[in-house]
């Protein structure tokens, strides 16, 4: 059976560890919000940069070679479509192309023309990307898509996935301790009032007075009965 110090103790860290819990709970949700409303505006605006790039009169070539839809923030993959969705530019990172689906297609053909999106790969890898429609002078130009890997968009929050379980460790041990001692020192006073009371008996009832210490005038109350009943 658990002694009151060891039930107070668990009482607390339990507690503690909910606190924690729920605490890491909505950073994580805050987090993975901000970083994919990131990664969502990123892939947008590099689909933009590589449709901007691509030479109208000559849609399978781009008119520069600075190539600004890359990045080194994130390995990032784009391709272009003509009209009818022929593929008319592919990076050249991407073994396969990544084939457009009926639906991807048909949504991506909206007058808003912006597609934000997941779609896999021949190899099985899943990406975020975007799907944009590129026109200029009121003519169309190409499809443009841009994307990146979802194992790659969603590495930092494994990262703090490890560091919000590290620190919550650590956190409940240095609690434990700091809990422990304070209890220890706040039951110091009644575990000798205690003692005391133990060694009284009977034959000494009348000889024997028990006395709060000084640091726990809380429990003069309790000594000063204990007098008065001996008495």
């Amino acid at each position: 059976m658990l002694s009151l110090r060891q039930r107070l103790l668990t009482t607390l860290l339990i507690w503690l560890a909910v606190v924690l819990a729920l605490f890491n709970v909505v950073v994580f949700l805050l987090v993975r919000q901000s970083l994919r409303g990131d990664v969502d505006q990123f892939v947008r605006d590099k689909a933009f940069l590589l449709g901007a790039q691509v030479n109208p009169y000559f849609t399978k070539g781009m008119a520069t070679d600075e190539k600004p839809w890359r990045s080194d923030r994130y390995l990032s993959f784009g391709q272009t479509f003509d009209l009818d969705w022929k593929l008319l530019y592919k990076s050249a990172r991407l073994s396969q192309l990544i084939v457009p689906t009926e639906e991807m297609k048909r949504l991506a053909s909206h007058p808003l023309g912006v597609l934000l999106h997941e779609a896999e790969g021949p190899d099985g890898a899943r990406y975020r990307m975007a799907t944009v429609r590129i026109e200029r002078q009121g003519q169309f130009v190409c499809y443009s898509q841009v994307g990146i890997l979802i194992r790659d968009r969603d590495r930092p929050l494994r990262q703090l996935i490890y560091w919000l379980a590290g620190c919550a460790v650590v956190a409940l041990l240095l609690a434990g301790l700091g809990l422990d001692y304070l209890i220890r020192q706040w039951g110091a006073p009644l575990a000798a009032l205690s003692d005391t009371a133990r060694k009284v008996n009977l034959g000494s009832l009348s000889r024997q007075r028990l006395f709060a210490p000084p640091a726990a005038p809380e429990l003069a109350t309790l000594a000063a009965g204990g007098v008065a009943g001996g008495d």
